[in-house]
This record gives C-alpha cells, sequence and structure tokens, in this order.
C-alpha cells in the first residue's frame, strides 16, 4: 500500500486551532506504523524480530520526545524573553505617557499665565507709546509755529525754505506714528 492511500484510510484529523504541526506530524506517525506492521503481518518470518523493533522504537521515541522538550523548552524561554520585553515596554509607555501628562499640565498653566500677562502687555505697549510721544512733546508743541512760519514763507514766495519746512513737519509726523504702531 502507497502512503497516499493509507493517508486516505485514517480518519481526517482536523488541525486544532493551537498545534496544526503535532496533528500532522502524528498522521505521518500513524501512516509509517501503519505501512511497517502491514509488512511484518504480511510475513511471518519478521514477527520474531518485533521486540528488537519495538526497542529501536522505544529509543527513537524517547529522542523525539527529547527533542520535542528542548524545542519546547527554546521556544518558552522565547515567549517568556518577549514576555519580559513587553512588560519593560509597558513600563516605558507608562513613563512615558505620566511625562506627557506633566508637560500638558505645565502648558495649561503656562496658557494660564499668558492670558493673565495679556492685560500686562497691553499696558507695557501703551506705555511705550506715552514714552515715545512725550519724547516728542517739545516738538509737537511747536507744531503750530513751524506751520504759522511754513505759511509765512510761502506767502513770501519763499518756496524752497517752506518745501524744507514742511519735509521737517512730515518727518515729525512719521517720528509721531512710528511708536503708535
Amino acid at each position: 500500500m502507497d502512503s497516499a492511500a493509507k493517508d486516505e484510510m485514517q480518519p481526517a484529523l482536523s488541525p486544532g486551532p493551537e498545534w496544526p504541526e503535532q496533528e500532522r506530524a502524528e498522521q505521518l506517525a500513524r501512516g509509517a506504523a501503519l505501512k511497517w506492521a502491514s509488512g511484518i503481518f504480511y510475513r511471518p518470518e519478521q514477527l520474531a524480530r518485533l521486540g528488537q523493533y519495538r526497542s529501536r522504537e522505544v529509543q527513537r521515541t524517547c529522542s523525539l520526545e527529547s527533542r520535542l522538550k528542548s524545542v519546547m523548552q527554546s521556544y518558552l524561554e522565547g515567549v517568556q524573553t518577549g514576555v519580559w520585553q513587553l512588560a519593560q515596554a509597558i513600563e516605558v509607555v507608562q513613563g512615558t505617557r505620566e511625562a506627557l501628562s506633566q508637560a500638558r499640565g505645565l502648558l495649561q498653566g503656562m496658557s494660564q499665565a499668558l492670558q493673565t500677562l495679556e492685560p500686562l502687555r497691553e499696558r507695557v505697549a501703551q506705555h511705550k507709546q506715552l514714552q515715545a510721544l512725550s519724547h516728542l512733546l517739545p516738538r509737537l508743541r511747536a507744531v503750530p509755529a513751524a506751520v504759522s512760519h511754513t505759511q509765512t514763507l510761502i506767502d513770501g514766495q519763499q518756496f524752497l525754505e517752506a518745501y524744507v519746512s514742511l519735509r521737517e513737519l512730515e518727518q515729525l509726523r512719521e517720528d509721531t506714528w512710528a511708536p503708535l504702531g
């Protein structure tokens, strides 16, 4: 009998959700055992060596179990290492979350401080404008006299001097508007 026919004779084992490789290995082992047993019972002279086969199969089974245990131990150690790394990562994430929470609290505090400082900032801007105007006040007081002097120059047709006087008044206007913004 070939192994494909034997596989068809075996009941179809649905792979379990946990270890489909184990189920496949068991199917292959059953097929091999069935093939061997059919050969033994087909030729009765081979039944005498059944004890040797049994001890050899026990050794092979022990060897396979030992390798399976080794593989499982290695797998479990890998899983344990992965779980430990995940635990470490969770601690790091929690620390980062706490730091971000503290930073958010600080930013909210700074936002509130900025809102309370806004009126003070407006007062400072007003103070700067008033300070600049107070420095310009003596020149501003001289504006009416400069305007009448310019008018006199224009009436006397001294246009070049009137132009210079008008330029000084324009410069005073620009100097006055600059700090007011």
